[in-house]
């Protein structure tokens, strides 16, 4: 429960924003092109102008041309996150309340058995997720939100509290990676199926996570604390597969082969697995590290890291460049240490402080080339 609740709580703070802003995303880039064609010289301001009224609206034509969301969109962004955050607070609320359920705090609780108040939650939990418009139609998602995230934990209440359950559970399934790959399989099912449902990237998002999660890697938060889960012996599954992941999807947007229904499912593949394949990258071609193989990931990284820079600029693939682009300079920046520093501690320093102000220097003469120019 508590590696659940971590959980949530990162990857909603992190896409909070992020899944709200590409659902606006079609109306913002058509006003930053009629902005830029202003800037540009090819619309005067009186031609932006109408430009703007006949595209955008009354109101965005009223509007000063900036690149800056306005402040009804700024607001509107701020209240949803809050939104999310008051999902947080509430799941760990319900999350006390169950655990002094189940340890029986409460008098009244023994009056009637732990059954009775499973079979309640779940049925409520149920209700909130798959007619959250029944109960208050203008805050439906979050209430299915609340409402999924609370079913996980009363199932694992369940599970917890019934130890015959519990044991069949694991003599069926184990308690190794098979067990580990079927509730990752389950998950990735069960939010893919809401994300569908309810058109969600935040529900696209956890999807992504769970195909992760099959995948061996994992990713819990603590206050002051992120941690990633990636198991040594599972490196080449965590690396390989995500990188055939990305290849597939990619392949399907660049095919035109990607439905229009599975956009939301574009955040958490193109963040989420893109983090979690540049990770295994960064472990296995660690000069750092005794890896077997480690010169065979450097050089598989390498090939990557290049297609997906050409991705970049040819296809519009900026996200998956850019966080690979990210890794490439950690990488980059531990074995010129490693070679810098065997040389000895005060050869090494110089070189590498050298090294790293005229890359400085060139970033900054040749910044509109790079991956972010």
């Amino acid at each position: 429960m508590n590696i659940l609740l971590r959980v949530l709580a990162l990857c909603l703070l992190l896409i909070g924003a992020a899944a709200h802003a590409t659902e606006a995303a079609p109306e913002q880039a058509r006003q930053e092109l009629i902005d830029q064609l202003e800037r540009d010289g090819y619309l005067s301001p009186t031609q932006a102008q109408e430009v703007r009224q006949k595209y955008l609206g009354p109101q965005a034509s009223q509007a000063r041309s900036s690149n800056e969301p306005g402040l009804v969109q700024r607001f509107v962004t701020l209240a949803n996150f809050f939104k999310l955050l008051a999902v947080i607070l509430l799941l760990i609320w319900a999350r006390g309340m169950l655990r002094r359920f189940a340890a029986g705090l409460w008098y009244v609780v023994a009056l009637l058995p732990k059954e009775v108040y499973q079979a309640s939650f779940l049925l409520l939990g149920l209700v909130l997720t798959i007619r959250p418009d029944s109960i208050w139609p203008s805050q439906a998602f979050y209430l299915a939100l609340f409402g999924a995230f609370g079913n996980l934990m009363v199932l694992g209440w369940i599970i917890e509290s019934h130890a015959a359950l519990r044991e069949a559970l694991q003599r069926w399934f184990g308690t190794g990676l098979l067990a580990t790959a079927l509730s990752s399989t389950l998950a990735l099912l069960y939010f893919g199926a809401l994300a569908l449902a309810y058109e969600s990237q935040v529900f696209g998002f956890f999807a992504a996570v769970s195909l992760s999660s099959m995948l061996c890697f994992g990713m819990s938060y603590s206050p002051g604390l992120l941690t990633l889960h990636v198991r040594d012996k599972a490196l080449a599954a965590v690396v390989l597969g995500h990188l055939l992941v990305l290849l597939a999807y990619s392949a399907a947007r660049l095919s035109g082969h990607w439905p229009p229904v599975a956009r939301v499912f574009d955040t958490g593949l193109q963040y989420y697995c893109t983090i979690a394949m540049g990770t295994g990258f960064l472990i296995g071609a660690s000069p750092f590290r005794f890896m077997p193989r480690r010169l065979s990931y450097l050089a598989l990284f390498l090939l990557v890291l290049g297609a997906a820079l050409a991705a970049y600029h040819l296809a519009d693939f900026k996200v998956i460049g850019s966080i690979l682009s990210v890794f490439g300079v950690l990488l980059a920046l531990e074995w010129l240490g490693h070679l810098c520093w065997r040389s000895g501690f005060l050869r090494g320093s110089f070189i590498m402080g050298i090294t790293l102000f005229a890359a400085s220097l060139a970033a900054e003469r040749f910044a509109g080339f790079l991956v972010w120019g």
